[in-house]
C-alpha cells in the first residue's frame, strides 16, 4: 500500500478562495469540499459530472440566492425529479452552511 499526499490547494489552485478570506467562505469551502466536488466543477477543476459553478458564468449570476439556498437544500423542493442529492440532513446548520457555499462561490468567481 502507498500514501500519497498531495497538498489540496497545489494540486487545485483553482479552488483555493484568496488569502485572507472570510470564515464564512473558508467554511463554505470546505463545504464545497465536502458535499459539492465530486460532481461540480469549480474554474474547471475537479467534477465534471454536474454543471460548473462559476463558468461559463458563476450560477450566483443565474439565480437569486434564496432560491439557490432551497436548491442545495432540497433540489427536488424547487426542480422535482433532479437527481442532484439536497445537503445532507444530518449536516449541523446546514442552511447556514448553503449560504456560505454560495459565498465561497461568489468569492472564488470565474479565474
Amino acid at each position: 500500500a502507498k500514501v500519497d499526499l498531495v497538498n489540496f490547494q497545489e494540486r487545485f489552485p483553482k479552488l483555493a478562495p484568496p488569502a485572507g478570506s472570510k470564515k464564512s467562505v473558508m467554511n463554505g469551502f470546505l463545504g464545497y469540499r465536502t458535499y459539492c466536488m465530486s460532481c461540480h466543477p469549480v474554474n474547471g477543476e475537479t467534477g465534471g459530472k454536474a454543471r460548473n459553478l462559476t463558468s461559463p458564468k458563476s450560477i450566483i449570476e443565474d439565480h437569486p440566492r434564496a432560491w439557490l439556498t432551497k436548491f442545495i437544500l432540497d433540489p427536488n423542493s424547487v426542480r422535482p425529479g433532479f437527481p442532484m442529492p439536497g445537503l445532507s440532513a444530518d449536516e449541523p446548520h446546514r442552511e447556514q452552511l448553503a449560504k456560505d457555499i454560495l459565498e465561497y462561490l461568489d468569492t472564488i468567481g470565474p479565474h
